[in-house]
């Protein structure tokens, strides 16, 4: 489910690849929580969705959306 959710990381580093203006309003936002380890976010998610799978998915989430993200807009700027 983390996975599936994740996969939207691919259309957005398309867009922020192509156009400038996509980038200039997305990265800020993806540069402030960027550096923040997923371990980091566990007090919040417990908070937010308790002690469950709902919690762990959200995790996993945090943890394969950025990377997934980064690589597709090296990628797509990358095209010739």
């Amino acid at each position: 489910v983390a996975f599936a959710w994740a996969c939207s990381a691919i259309p957005l580093g398309i867009a922020m690849g192509w156009w400038k203006g996509v980038n200039e309003q997305i990265d800020p936002i993806v540069e402030i929580l960027r550096p923040v380890p997923p371990l980091a976010w566990i007090p919040l998610s417990i908070l937010w969705f308790g002690i469950g799978d709902i919690q762990n998915q959200f995790i996993i989430f945090l943890g394969i959306f950025f990377p997934i993200l980064l690589n597709t807009v090296t990628a797509v700027r990358n095209i010739e």
